[in-house]
């Protein structure tokens, strides 16, 4: 099915996106909030991006 090698790095940006995602819940402000979820959307683009480029999307 798919090369695990090549989603390696997919799996390494879904887990800096889990991070980011459960630092947005322990935010003190909105602003903080904000910024940890526009990173979540980055890391999200750069994943489909880099599976694109892989030829797997």
């Amino acid at each position: 099915m798919f090369d695990e090698q090549k989603l390696n790095p997919v799996n390494e940006l879904e887990r800096i996106r889990a991070l980011a995602v459960a630092a947005g819940y322990l935010s003190t402000t909105g602003k903080e909030a904000t910024l940890l979820y526009e990173l979540v959307d980055l890391v999200g683009e750069i994943a489909r991006k880099a599976l694109e480029h892989e030829g797997v999307l």
